[in-house]
């Protein structure tokens, strides 16, 4: 089951294209996440990763991607696995290109929806 507030939170995002970092998307959501330990930030990256693994499920892009890093301006790590784990990242591909790739796709995709 998919976190639902996220989720329409990320809806918003790409209609508006729009991207966040994590800190941004507890504060919408009132998540009540602590990034100071491991737990939090890996309970993040299970919520937007239940959402990707859906939307790749049905066709749709990884919207998860408009969530970054605010140091590094980039999804993080766990982002990447996933997308080889669903085979929607080449191995050949670097990350910021599949990056770039994929924000293109989820702007693209929610438009005009």
């Amino acid at each position: 089951m998919i976190n639902q507030k996220v989720y329409d939170a990320l809806k918003e995002l790409a209609r508006t294209e729009s991207i966040f970092t994590y800190r941004q998307l507890n504060e919408k959501c009132n998540l009540g996440l602590d990034w100071s330990g491991d737990s939090d930030r890996n309970k993040i990256g299970e919520i937007l990763g239940d959402i990707s693994k859906e939307e790749v499920k049905n066709g749709r892009p990884m919207i998860s991607v408009l969530v970054n890093n605010a140091m590094t301006t980039m999804p993080g790590d766990g982002f990447f696995k996933l997308a080889e784990e669903l085979e929607i990242k080449k191995p050949e591909e670097s990350d910021v290109e599949f990056r770039a790739k994929e924000v293109k796709r989820v702007f693209t995709y929610w438009r005009d929806k």
